[in-house]
């Protein structure tokens, strides 16, 4: 849910991209965004698994507790950060080098009255219960799934969208989100973003998350219509289903307050007014719901926050063309989160691409939970 590889568009000068062009750059290599290598716990450094196709193995954007641990205290979750620890200095026999599945697994069963809260990060208690509880955490690692969503992630969207409604003024904008879980992204005709210099503030909204970048006033004041929206999940949250809910929360980190505080507000919204979620995968379903919208009239914009960061290279690489190939049906932009381009270890960079116009920007550099934002106003228009 939260890996930083995304498609990122070369664009060349040609009209024509190869496929070397439709390149998924990870967020800072492999290894989950840190910027350095993964090591073992005698230093050594450790290479990706490989699938079968030799193409590097994509399941999963952390896969050992020891990073997790340092994922987890550079962004204040301490008693996360605690359990990892532990974890990674006395493994636990059979236990999945899963660290955000097996601590999703455990903080549902808490959420049910079945274990201790793991957000306690009481590590005896948490090791009995990944113990008693060991089928379903590895069901849960089986599946790979990390369902998880926070409307945080507005505040990194809405200046792309912006940008591409000034690239095409006069124009709505058509929102496809790719593996968008609950939907959260596509509430922003429902929730106030307030950056720090204004806010964005859609008639009838219901809720509100503070985001605290220097978004231009400029940008900010681009008309901006965001005609329709839908979200493609393999497995879609229905916030008015109790058990997608719960599911939704045991993916969410602990540490400041306000982190639960806006879950549950978009929980709220998202059960008062209900996104448009298709149950599908991606590769499979994204080009004909993009193809259906493209529209010289309207501008659809395809969002990938977290998403491609799982997919195989070639998978990748070939929704990049399915989508390229549609380009010249329409304006087409795709907002994503790629590699990190200051001199920062564990930052992301939001960037929007302008596959019809041949154009990208990046606006904005994040940490991996989308806090700590900073705009970076980055042009590299082609």
């Amino acid at each position: 849910e939260e890996s930083l590889t995304q498609i990122h568009l070369t664009i060349p000068a040609s009209e024509n991209l190869s496929d070397a062009d439709l390149e998924l750059v990870s967020g800072a290599g492999w290894g989950g965004g840190s910027g350095d290598l993964l090591r073992d716990n005698d230093g050594k450094v450790l290479t990706p698994p490989e699938t079968d196709a030799g193409m590097t193995s994509r399941d999963s954007w952390i896969t050992s507790w020891a990073e997790a641990a340092r994922l987890f205290a550079s962004h204040d979750a301490p008693t996360y950060a605690t359990l990892a620890t532990a974890f990674a200095t006395e493994p636990e026999p059979g236990l999945p080098e899963a660290p955000l599945v097996v601590l999703a697994a455990l903080r549902r069963a808490a959420l049910q009255g079945r274990a201790t809260d793991p957000f306690t990060g009481d590590v005896d208690a948490v090791r009995s219960d990944a113990r008693r509880l060991s089928e379903e955490i590895d069901a849960a690692a089986e599946s790979g799934l990390i369902q998880y969503t926070d409307p945080l992630r507005l505040g990194d969207i809405l200046p792309g969208m912006w940008l591409s409604a000034q690239w095409y003024p006069g124009r709505p904008l058509r929102i496809v989100d790719l593996g968008a879980s609950a939907g959260m992204l596509l509430l922003g005709n429902s929730i106030t973003v307030r950056f720090t210099r204004g806010a964005w503030t859609p008639e009838g909204s219901l809720g509100a998350v503070d985001y605290p970048m220097e978004v231009p006033d400029e940008l900010m004041r681009t008309p901006l219509d965001i005609e329709s929206a839908v979200g493609i999940d393999l497995r879609p949250l229905d916030m008015r289903d109790p058990d997608h809910v719960e599911l939704l929360r045991s993916f969410a980190w602990p540490g400041p307050t306000s982190r639960e505080e806006r879950v549950q507000m978009g929980i709220r919204v998202a059960q008062q007014r209900p996104p448009t979620l298709v149950r599908g995968d991606v590769l499979d379903v994204a080009p004909d719901l993009v193809r259906e919208r493209l529209d010289r009239d309207a501008v659809t914009v395809v969002i990938d926050s977290a998403f491609s960061h799982y997919l195989p290279m070639r998978a990748a690489v070939q929704l990049g063309r399915s989508l390229d190939m549609l380009a010249g049906s329409g304006p087409l932009v795709m907002i994503a989160r790629g590699p990190g381009e200051s001199d920062h270890t564990g930052r992301s960079c939001v960037r929007v691409i302008d596959m019809t116009g041949r154009r990208r920007k990046v606006y904005a550099e994040t940490n991996i939970i989308s806090e700590s934002p900073l705009w970076v106003d980055r042009a590299t228009d082609t």
